[in-house]
């Protein structure tokens, strides 16, 4: 969780806040970079926690890396297409008036 906070806080910097603007290709650089890095950070955890090796450790993670690239690409996408948090500000602003 933390890692996810940090890099999209990073991301975003990086990008520009305006999610409107971000193309899917921009939506698949942001999984690459994310889960690239979330590598670094899990094999180890997951090799000492369960106490087996690296290797088994790397294809573990292989099959987490699988799954959550294409979830993690089309959630994030479709969250810029929609965008909740504008609604629910834009709601709150109309209840204030």
């Amino acid at each position: 969780m933390v890692w996810n906070y940090f890099y999209n806080l990073g991301f975003d910097r990086v990008f520009g806040a305006n999610r409107e603007q971000r193309t899917l290709k921009t939506r698949i650089l942001h999984t690459f970079g994310f889960e690239g890095g979330l590598i670094f950070i899990s094999i180890p955890t997951i090799a000492w926690f369960l106490q087996i090796g690296w290797l088994a450790a790397m294809g573990l993670e292989a099959v987490f890396l699988i799954f959550f690239f294409f979830y993690s690409t089309l959630f994030h996408w479709c969250y810029d297409k929609y965008q909740p948090y504008k609604t629910w500000f834009t709601m709150q602003a109309t209840k204030v008036k």
